[in-house]
């Protein structure tokens, strides 16, 4: 590499690394530059935050290091703390690989320079190394902390600190660029990419808990011959390897390290070909289409179209918003796979009717994990002044937000709520009230939702999930749905000690009917006017 492509690789990398810290100096919800001031704040909160993670790990790492470490386990130790660090930095790096390898923002920029591809990969994934190796320091320090603490002699250890979570890092990031390529390859020719990029995700987590689970109940095996005393025959090929590179055997750190390096250099030389391909393949190719006749649809079907086709375009919106419907959805299967267990527990229950309240308000509460109505007003962003002038009225467009809120909640709400109101065979009275209760609810949750998103809009937005995820109202929002549902389910819990069940239930009803009426009031009116001063 000569002087020229090695200072083009450190400008480029500058740049990445500035683009990942962009954050600590620029407010995504503005695009504005933070003063002095926000920037010592921001960065003393994030400081705050990253201790506070870090202090979580310590609590996990230490009782672990006081029962292994003064026992001779430092190997078993080590390979612990190794596995949740790596699968830290992958959780952490799978999600963005994607993204950051193969569609980031600036390739057409990039590529229009006199830039090579490989270089080009070679700062992404130096990126996506920084990335990894920040979230698993999180946990790996903590881990050494413990060790220097109880282990009998931990010069060793405390040596190859640096090196093994620089090698680890290296293995996340080989694993986290993996993922992404998969998920490349998926998406190259998807026509729904949104879709699959859901699914991928989905998939990715679920796999991640099913062997995060598995890992555990080996783990806790392990652990338990530890305890007892027993000959520990776990620690066999792969895992004496790790955990003795971490203990600090040289020459087991330096075949683990070449190792990483090679496995890195081979996925480089594999991505070489195909990499130029992904990274300037986009959705929206040409397609075969067949000419039909437009139908002639309502204008509240219309808008609401309007709205499914953005949620469905944006997999960061369906997935931090929509994902009580999915909860929901699950519950609903897992209270058909233990009936038997759902029926038990509640026949040992004081009372018959205590069954039917806690199941509504569970409902209630994991419906109110949705938030579709909070961020929709921001997410018009600059683009509010085409609502503003197509021939509608604010109300209608509001109207349109409540719709979607209400389409993709309350049908999976209904359904989970009646599994289980028919395996704990639940009178058809009491049933009724429950299932009104439910639906009053969601519509609250929908209009107060939408209530905060016109009262605190946040339009000069650099990024989708600086309204999605870092948006004040969706916190208080959620916090509004959950205080809702826990008031509601103790209020009936308790009046139904000094009236029946029955009374109690339609005391919740007119308490949720008017405040639904209030609320919809409210957006019909005084949310409206606001919407048109936007």
């Amino acid at each position: 590499m000569d002087t020229e492509t090695r200072r083009l690789f450190r400008a480029l990398f500058r740049k990445q690394l500035r683009e990942q810290g962009a954050f600590l100096v620029r407010s995504a919800s503005t695009g504005r530059h933070r003063t002095r001031a926000g920037r010592l704040a921001f960065g003393a909160l994030y400081g705050g935050i990253v201790l506070l993670v870090m202090g979580s790990f310590f609590s996990l790492a230490w009782p672990l290091g006081e029962l292994l470490l003064p026992a001779g386990q430092e190997a078993l130790y080590f390979l612990t703390m190794e596995l949740l660090a790596l699968a830290v930095g992958v959780f952490a790096g799978a999600f963005s690989s994607y993204g950051s390898l193969f569609q980031a923002r600036d390739n057409d920029l990039l590529l229009a320079m006199p830039i090579p591809p490989w270089m080009i990969f070679a700062v992404r994934m130096s990126g996506l190394y920084a990335m990894c190796l920040f979230y698993l320091l999180l946990l790996w320090v903590p881990a050494e902390v413990v060790y220097g603490l109880y282990a009998a002699s931990p010069l060793g250890g405390l040596l190859s600190a640096v090196p093994m979570a620089l090698v680890l890092a290296g293995a996340a990031t080989l694993l986290a660029a993996l993922l992404g390529w998969v998920v490349a390859l998926c998406t190259a020719r998807a026509a729904h990419k949104t879709l699959v990029t859901v699914v991928a995700t989905l998939g990715l987590a679920v796999v991640y808990a099913l062997v995060y689970q598995r890992g555990m109940a080996q783990l806790e095996q392990v652990l338990g011959q530890a305890a007892l005393g027993e000959n520990n025959t776990a620690l066999t090929g792969a895992g004496r390897f790790l955990g003795g590179a971490a203990c600090g055997e040289p020459l087991l750190l330096l075949v683990l390290a070449v190792g990483i390096v090679l496995l890195c250099a081979a996925l480089g030389r594999a991505l070489s070909g195909p990499y130029l391909t992904l990274m300037t393949t986009r959705r929206g190719a040409v397609k075969r289409t067949r000419a039909r006749l437009a139908r002639r649809s309502s204008l509240r079907r219309t808008l609401l179209r309007r709205e499914l086709l953005h949620l469905g375009s944006s997999a960061s919106y369906l997935l931090n918003c929509a994902m009580g419907s999915l909860a929901l959805l699950l519950l609903s299967g897992a209270m058909g796979y233990k009936a038997d267990a759902l029926r038990a527990l509640a026949a040992r229950l004081p009372a018959r009717e205590l069954g039917a309240v806690l199941l509504t308000f569970t409902v209630v509460l994991v419906a109110g994990m949705n938030l579709l109505t909070v961020p929709s007003v921001s997410l018009e962003g600059e683009q509010l002044w085409q609502l503003q002038s197509l021939p509608v009225t604010p109300w209608q467009v509001l109207r349109a937000k409540l719709d979607l809120h209400l389409l993709v909640t309350l049908p999976p709400a209904l359904l989970c709520l009646a599994c289980g109101l028919v395996l704990l065979r639940v009178p058809w009275t009491s049933a009724l009230l429950a299932g009104l209760l439910v639906a009053l609810d969601v519509v609250f949750t929908a209009a107060a939702g939408l209530m905060l998103g016109v009262t605190m809009p946040r339009f000069h937005w650099t990024s989708e999930m600086a309204v999605i995820k870092q948006n004040p109202s969706v916190l208080l929002a959620l916090l509004v749905n959950w205080a809702a549902g826990f008031v509601l389910g103790v209020g009936v819990l308790v009046l139904a000690q000094f009236v029946s069940a029955e009374a109690a239930w339609m005391a919740a009803l007119g308490i949720l009917a008017l405040a639904d009426g209030a609320a919809l009031r409210w957006l019909k009116t005084k949310g409206a006017e606001r919407l048109q001063r936007l």
